[in-house]
């Protein structure tokens, strides 16, 4: 058995809000695709460092409308998604909270934004500050 004892003696979090743009429509199918991939990408990167534990990777999406939240909690498990069918979008506020014990505040907060930057680039995504 593996002994997890120091990787709860500290955890991090970090969270963000942002308007996230495409320049083409996006359908509900590829936003879900997109989500799963990035909160998949997210807490691979975040349990890469021995000892860490995935307390929660949350976002939510809304459109003018409509919904979608998703969590992973478990890397075994994967993605979760669930809410509203999303109508087809080209805008949406996306808000990410992360909770990783055995990683610090600014850990996390460079795996979030590299991961970001990834899926960024390879759906042609923009973003915002949500004010």
């Amino acid at each position: 058995m593996k002994d997890y004892e120091n990787s709860t003696d500290k955890f991090g979090r970090y969270s963000f809000n942002i308007i996230l743009k495409s320049e083409e429509i996006i359908d509900n199918d590829k936003l879900k695709v997109i989500i799963k991939e990035y909160l998949s990408n997210v807490g691979a990167s975040c349990t890469l460092k021995e000892g860490t534990i995935i307390g929660h990777i949350k976002c939510y999406i809304k459109s003018k409308d409509d919904f979608l939240k998703a969590s992973l909690v478990s890397m075994k498990i994967g993605p979760d998604i669930v809410g509203d069918s999303l109508n087809l979008i080209k805008q949406v506020e996306f808000a990410l909270a992360c909770i990783i014990f055995g990683l610090e505040n600014e850990e996390i907060k460079k795996i979030i934004w590299d991961e970001f930057r990834i899926i960024q680039k390879k759906y042609g995504l923009l973003y915002e500050p949500y004010v």
